[in-house]
């Protein structure tokens, strides 16, 4: 295989890629135009593309999310062999199904931002809002200062309802069930898609997969990442040219 490169628009962004070269140049990969390595979907490229985006889990700014083909739910990612990745990292971050009566908390997202795909937030905010009753409206950070923490908010929250927030998956760290309305949320697989019910699930496989989702910068400089990312890139490959 081959890689280029589509530089991102901030230093964040540019300084992961750059580390995901070192990793492939460690691996023997060379340039060329096989992989397309982005950050952020807005405007994916034609082809196979290396999505890089901030973390899930921990400080997000500390993680990067690697995933081919797509933006979080979206996305092709490794699958974890156990769950010695995630127990070692982020112990005590997952906590147990709570219960108990509250508000419905609604997350609001940032208007048009990729993860959307186009869906107008406030349409759909409005909409659920109106259609469940004891709500809590949380506005996206980027748009309005909430007047709580998310960790304030979800204490006291009977469920957590979101387009596809990656808010979601820490408010089904948290205990905090959660329903989600877009494919495209990480939090999908462990969540109700019907704001009128919350699901409690079995969360281990889906937490183990979580911690190999993302990476930090050394783990990509390294080539540790691409590890892991290299069935999975071989793995589509295979299903394209069947």
């Amino acid at each position: 295989m081959t890689y280029r490169v589509d530089p991102a628009r901030h230093d964040h962004g540019r300084r992961y890629q750059y580390a995901m070269v070192a990793g492939l140049k460690r691996h023997g990969i060379k340039e060329g135009e096989a992989l397309t390595i982005t950050w952020g979907h807005r405007y994916p490229p034609e082809g196979q593309h290396l999505v890089m985006e901030q973390g899930y889990l921990g400080n997000r700014l500390e993680w990067c999310s690697l995933g081919f083909n797509g933006l979080n739910g979206r996305a092709t990612f490794p699958k974890a062999p156990d769950g010695e990745r995630f127990n070692d990292l982020f112990p005590g971050v997952m906590r147990s199904w709570k219960d108990k009566p509250g508000y419905a908390l609604v997350i609001g997202q940032c208007p048009g931002d990729a993860a959307l795909a186009g869906t107008n937030i406030d349409n759909w905010v409005a909409t659920i809002t109106d259609s469940v009753p004891g709500t809590k409206y949380r506005p996206h950070p980027s748009v309005t200062a909430p007047a709580a923490s998310l960790d304030d908010d979800l204490s006291g929250a009977r469920c957590c309802i979101t387009y596809n927030s990656n808010a979601g998956v820490m408010a089904v760290m948290a205990g905090v069930p959660t329903i989600t309305m877009d494919r495209g949320a990480m939090a999908w697989n462990v969540s109700s898609h019907n704001p009128q019910f919350s699901l409690m699930t079995d969360r281990d496989e889906w937490a183990h997969d979580m911690a190999y989702s993302q990476w930090t910068l050394q783990e990509i400089e390294q080539g540790l990442a691409w590890e892991h990312l290299q069935p999975v890139w071989e793995s589509i490959n295979v299903s394209d040219c069947a």
